[in-house]
């Protein structure tokens, strides 16, 4: 999995969350490590399973997992991309995605859409921190959507204005 943040953003750790990033899957049993591609890679560590992960009132539980920066908002630019090398026995992209659980926000304010990841950033431009979360993850193709999808509900629609018309 690689995340990948726009130059002038960077990945940190503040008192916000408990990780740089963090996510919580149905499995317990998925290895993380850091793959070459991350920026200051000899800097990450990997956070996983534990119980829960907290992420300024965000919080992902069952088994969470999480990367960390460990880099302070005061070093300024210097972590945009996380690559993750996630593994477990026979885990492939459907598994995980289908897997993933959202987080809750035990303070009472829906957060939508619902969160499956979230991260710690710095904002280079303007010095701003926060969490960002990222929503449900988006379904795959439906067989018969696209051009073909609409032009047989097209035809649908004007075989029913057609008939509507005889009825009359």
């Amino acid at each position: 999995m690689t995340a990948t943040l726009p130059a002038s953003w960077s990945f940190i750790t503040t008192g916000a969350g408990q990780a740089s990033f963090a996510f919580s899957s149905s499995l317990s049993n998925l290895s993380l490590a850091i793959a070459p591609g991350t920026t200051n890679a000899s800097t990450w560590t990997t956070v996983g399973p534990v119980a829960s992960l907290m992420e300024d009132g965000l919080v992902f539980h069952t088994s969470a997992y999480g990367a960390d920066a460990n880099r302070s908002p005061s070093l300024g630019p210097g972590n945009n991309v996380l690559v993750l090398a996630i593994t477990a026995p026979g885990l492939t992209a459907a598994t995980f995605v289908a897997d993933l659980q959202a987080a809750t926000n035990p303070g009472g304010n829906p957060v939508t859409p619902t969160p499956f990841f979230a991260a710690d950033v710095l904002n280079n431009n303007n010095g701003a921190t926060g969490i960002i979360n990222f929503g449900v993850p988006v379904p795959a193709p439906i067989v018969g959507a696209g051009l073909p999808g609409l032009i047989a509900a097209c035809g649908v629609l004007v075989a029913l204005a057609r008939r509507r018309k005889l009825v009359v």
